[in-house]
């Protein structure tokens, strides 16, 4: 039964749609009502109002003010103080708008009249209901304000400001929100918006601001009838772990699937890590488009200061260029290092920037948050992630007719774990700019499909854990064909961009020719001209020489430079021949400052340290360094290793380099010289290569790796970090198999229960801290028992400590 009375039916149909907006800010706190009033009675119904009523209980109900903002339409909840049963001493504020009123001739009627009554004190029949709806006490008498005058408008002071009309006295309070009167003719309709509007600030006064700032967005929003600009599509996120580290790669729709409105373009990526599955949520990193946007500012609502502040970045971009993977072992939100077995919140959102856009509108467009629950923990026990790897790609011609192509293919292994062990394949695409595919040979999908970019920095995301990279040979400096030097350059992720050169480049000022100068002349014997690949990571051991820098005195000058031999010295990478497999024979040369007689003088140039590193001057400190077409023998060779020889007259390639950015090359980078320049790709080349996926159910590793299997916590202390309430008991067995039992008994050596773990996707096991009979173990000692198959057995203590039961009830 109504108390609130009832009449006979009023003919009146009513259709409701409720929606709401998968977005941050103002749509994504927004729920909007929409109802449709048809009126099928047969006659006109003059002096009708529609009413919002609401018992919003907020948190802890009997804590609750009220109030309405007569400028907005708005009437809100907020709570009297900052300690509530539910929210602690963060409440939120709800507040209930029309965005759009009855219609009465031209005009839209806004908030007629707003007043509450306290749970216990309802209309108790249709007369005091509709009184309260024309804003009049239950009795028809007025509401009163403080100074005794007459008031539809109950509360419509600010609280945050404490001016004005205050509500005082807080309740269970219910409230009614009302617009009219308005006369429904005969078969008219009227369309009334309202909507549910909420913040959480950082007390309940700020709760109140956001709630409005809010409000003010999503009206803008409804005025322009939704048609807003999008955000870019939400990325797909994908996931694995390990010891302390978590790997997160997501797609590339975001980016090329996006079709903004004119004006925005996608901008970049942020990756946040969570304190719960609903935030609070802290940036770690983001990935921006190289474009000279950066940090964007624009007003916000500041929930800590409860302000809006006017100039507050909302992108935070670096030009740091646009990646698709995140690895990290650190915890942002508590401090310290990620923990196995313990859960952790991340989100990757995908933004758009428009630094000029049209009034009303927002700059910068970020997808709402997609949160992921990960569980740190190693692979099963018996998994070998270290064994996945991609071997070199090979050109299978249709036709040795022409000749193969230079491009070649680099594989970055971003995700070790999800290596499948396929063959794949980068195909060519005709035309009159050629595309290229990457195909997965073995089950027949194509992973990327028409690309264009040959980079170091693809826009293209990693598929089945690898970054997968075609690069082109690049000719420059053509000319004296004496030597002409065709190199590619090191691109963004490389520190170092190369010099072509011939070898009659390096002549001094004064005429003398260098020493090492004389080297293969592809004129003369080309079949020793080869192409030549640079693989940083692993070493080799290399001709070091100073390059003697001698004073110029008298007239002509006499000074000039010498070549001083300063032994056999390792680099970080190593030189092969690729056309014929061979590691050759490297030198290089740093400077030193001598007087006549080659006696160091002066302060030396930073860039002598022993290793080859060119710095980022206009010669990169002059390292030059020198490939032989000698094969690498790792022995030092006499006729090598004195002054002035620099590998000698078998000098293959001379090149000149200097630091583009600070930082290492990655071990794996590779940086090709190309004998014949650079030949495109074409369908008559498929580039193919294998790889190695991870070994899994290894019984020599599970052997080796029982003793890793553990219980946590140990002791048990009535609760643990992973259960979420205290009726969820849990601790976790952690490093365990693909499959194993594990048996737990008490001293008495009674079997209490068994579990069994058949899940190749964790190396986690579960125990709810119950018996067989699924009741709560009592405090003591236990002992479990791991049995793995074909394997073998471990055995560990368990100390459980469980909180004193209480009857409530007998």
């Amino acid at each position: 039964i109504n108390r609130a009375g009832r009449t006979a039916p009023l003919g009146i149909e009513v259709q409701q749609s409720t929606f709401a907006f998968d977005r941050q800010g103002a749509l994504g706190n927004t729920v909007f009502l929409e109802f449709k009033v048809i009126n099928k009675s047969g006659h006109d119904i003059d002096s009708c109002f529609i009413n919002l009523w609401s018992d919003p209980d907020l948190g802890g109900a009997g804590d609750d003010l009220v109030g309405c903002d007569t400028t907005l339409s708005l009437g809100f909840v907020y709570n009297s103080t900052n300690t509530d049963q539910l929210y602690a001493d963060r409440p939120p504020c709800v507040g209930y708008d029309f965005f759009k009123g009855p219609k009465v001739g031209a005009s839209t009627l806004p908030l007629t009249s707003f007043i509450f009554y306290v749970n216990g004190t309802d209309p108790q029949n249709a007369n005091e209901t509709y009184n309260y709806m024309k804003g009049l006490q239950a009795d028809g008498s007025p509401f009163l304000d403080p100074n005794n005058n007459p008031t539809k408008f109950y509360a419509s002071g600010d609280p945050v400001t404490g001016t004005g009309y205050l509500d005082t006295s807080p309740a269970d309070r219910r409230f009614m929100e009302i617009s009219g009167p308005f006369t429904l003719a005969v078969g008219d309709t009227q369309t009334i918006v309202g909507a549910i509007v909420i913040s959480q600030g950082g007390d309940r006064l700020s709760s109140i601001s956001g709630m409005k700032f809010f409000d003010i967005d999503a009206q803008k929003a409804f005025d322009l009838d939704f048609q807003l600009p999008p955000p870019p599509p939400q990325p797909r996120v994908t996931f694995s772990t390990d010891h302390g580290i978590v790997n997160l790669l997501w797609d590339s729709d975001s980016r090329f699937n996006y079709t903004p409105f004119p004006g925005w373009s996608f901008e970049g990526y942020n990756v946040y890590q969570g304190a719960s599955i609903s935030g609070p949520w802290k940036r770690l990193k983001t990935y921006d488009v190289v474009d000279g946007i950066k940090d964007v500012r624009e007003p916000v609502f500041d929930p800590n200061v409860g302000l809006i502040v006017d100039d507050t970045p909302t992108a935070f971009g670096g030009d740091n260029g646009v990646v698709y993977s995140f690895s990290t072992g650190s915890d942002a939100v508590r401090g310290g290092s990620l923990t196995d077995g313990t859960t952790y919140f991340f989100a990757i959102t995908a933004y758009s920037v428009n630094p000029s856009p049209p009034l009303g509108l927002k700059k910068v467009l970020e997808t709402s948050f997609a949160p992921i629950a990960v569980t740190i923990q190693r692979p099963p026990s018996g998994t070998d992630n270290s064994v996945a790897q991609v071997d070199a790609a090979t050109d299978q011609q249709a036709s040795t007719a022409s000749p193969p192509t230079t491009d070649h293919v680099v594989v970055d292994v971003v995700d070790p774990a999800s290596i499948t062990g396929h063959t794949y394949a980068v195909t060519y695409s005709a035309g009159p700019s050629p595309t290229w595919n990457l195909v997965d040979r073995t089950s027949g999908k194509t992973l990327l499909g028409s690309q264009v970019e040959r980079t170091n920095s693809p826009a293209y995301a990693p598929v089945d854990g690898m970054l997968v990279k075609l690069r082109e040979t690049q000719a420059l400096a053509p000319g004296d064909p004496l030597n002409d030097v065709y190199y590619a350059p090191f691109d963004s992720d490389m520190p170092f961009k190369g010099v072509g050169a011939e070898l009659n480049y390096f002549e001094d000022s004064f005429g003398h020719a260098w020493d090492f100068l004389a080297g293969v002349d592809p004129t003369v014997s080309p079949e020793l001209f080869k192409s030549v690949e640079l693989r940083f990571g692993p070493t080799q051991k290399a001709y070091r020489y100073f390059r003697d820098e001698l004073p110029t005195t008298g007239s002509p000058p006499t000074g000039g430079r010498g070549y001083t031999y300063q032994g056999f010295k390792d680099v970080g990478f190593q030189a092969w021949d690729v056309d014929d497999n061979r590691q050759l024979e490297v030198g290089f040369v740093e400077r030193r400052i001598t007087d006549a007689n080659r006696v160091p003088v002066g302060k030396q140039p930073a860039t002598q340290d022993g290793t080859w590193l060119p710095d980022d001057s206009d010669l990169g400190g002059r390292e030059y360094l020198q490939i032989s077409a000698r094969p690498y023998t790792g022995s030092e060779a006499p006729e090598l290793a004195q002054d002035a020889a620099i590998v000698g007259a078998d000098t293959l390639w001379l090149y000149g380099a200097w630091l583009r950015r600070t930082g290492s090359v990655k071990s794996g980078d590779k940086f090709i010289i190309a004998a014949g320049g650079n030949v495109k790709g074409t369908s008559n080349d498929t580039l193919v290569f294998t790889t190695s996926a991870p070994a899994r159910n290894q019984l020599a590793l599970q052997k080796e790796r029982l003793d890793r299997i553990r219980a946590v916590p140990n002791p048990y202390y009535s609760r643990s970090s992973f259960e979420l309430s205290p009726f969820n008991r849990i601790i976790k067995f952690m490093n365990m198999p693909e499959q194993a039992k594990v048996r737990i008994y008490d001293l008495a050596g009674h079997l209490i229960r068994t579990l069994e773990k058949t899940d190749a996707s964790s190396s986690i096991l579960q125990w709810d801290i119950t018996n067989e009979n699924r009741l709560p173990v009592a405090s003591g000692i236990y002992v479990y028992h791991v049995e793995v198959p074909n394997v073998g057995s471990t055995v560990g203590k368990l100390i459980v400590f469980m909180e004193k039961e209480r009857l409530q009830n007998y």
